[in-house]
């Protein structure tokens, strides 16, 4: 399993037709090698690297699926939260700071509930294996990913202060805490 985070980030690295600057549409059977060169984040480069290792056991004969699951979200029924997740620290961090990194960044947090990719890896392993054998499965929220101003939005009408400000401004402030 590798994280759809494999892919990069910068709209730049996709063909016009697959983003509009906000979403990104990247199909399961894209190609890794065409978007290896815009890769910037560790973290990505070592999902890129674990699915060319996939590449070539599944050359050398043997049984491979690739399941990619989105940036996991709490539990859609109880709402739990993994609380060293990137998108909970991130939220921590806005609270704690009062303020939202929104003016110079187009961040929107794809928020894929855990339970729903714990059933879908169970079905796919468990149940349906011959039918998820050599293929690749992006298993994230349906829904558009939701964009950062429009967290601080709800923090603030959940009575939060938040403040809209730089990224620089927002990492000083955090820097400051500590």
């Amino acid at each position: 399993m590798t994280p759809t985070r494999i892919f990069p980030v910068d709209p730049k690295a996709y063909p016009e037709n697959q983003h509009d600057n906000f979403v990104v549409v990247c199909q399961e059977d894209v190609k890794l090698q065409d978007l290896s060169p815009h890769l910037t984040e560790g973290y990505a480069m070592t999902k890129w690297v674990a699915e060319q290792m996939c590449t070539i056991a599944e050359s050398r004969g043997l049984p491979v699926s690739v399941l990619r699951p989105g940036n996991m979200a709490g539990s859609s029924v109880m709402g739990v939260q993994n609380p060293d997740d990137l998108n909970y620290l991130l939220f921590q961090g806005m609270i704690a700071t009062k303020c939202a990194p929104i003016f110079d960044t187009n961040y929107a947090l794809d928020l894929t509930p855990v339970d729903f990719v714990a059933r879908a890896v169970v079905y796919l392993v468990i149940y349906a294996p011959q039918k998820a054998m050599g293929q690749h499965f992006h298993l994230q929220s349906p829904q558009t990913p939701v964009a950062l101003a429009q967290v601080a939005e709800w923090l603030h009408g959940l009575g939060y202060a938040m403040e809209g400000v730089t990224r620089d401004k927002w990492i000083k402030r955090i820097e400051a805490r500590q």
